[in-house]
């Protein structure tokens, strides 16, 4: 019985391995799917807000964050320039974002900054 267990101990766990890395290939929650037009052009805007650099912050969220670049009363424009903007912030937020959506702009955030700088 042990060498039986042991015959099928390593078939075994490339078989489980096998299906976790499906399974996460397979994670709608991690692809990006854009929703219409409109968000491929604000999305291609936040790349190029990226490209210029001089970013040493990043904001990726849903419309609360989107929120920071209204104006009072329904806004928090005012916070974002007193608290965040300072930072060298960037808002790559969009109202009604899911995780998909989130996980993109992750990957948009990194794969076009230039050099991020080190913690201080």
């Amino acid at each position: 019985m042990i060498s039986l267990v042991r015959s099928l101990k390593r078939p075994l766990l490339a078989a489980v391995f096998a299906g976790l890395a499906a399974a996460a290939s397979a994670n709608t929650a991690i692809q990006p799917v854009p929703r219409d037009a409109n968000w491929v052009k604000r999305h291609d805007g936040f790349v190029a807000i990226a490209k210029q650099g001089g970013i040493d912050v990043v904001f990726i969220g849903d419309s609360i964050t989107d929120g920071w670049r209204r104006e009072a009363p329904k806004g928090g424009k005012a916070v974002w320039d007193a608290h965040f903007a300072p930072l060298k912030a960037a808002n790559f937020a969009s109202a009604a974002t899911g995780r998909s959506t989130c996980c993109g702009a992750c990957k948009t955030a990194n794969s076009t900054a230039t050099r991020p700088r080190p913690p201080s």
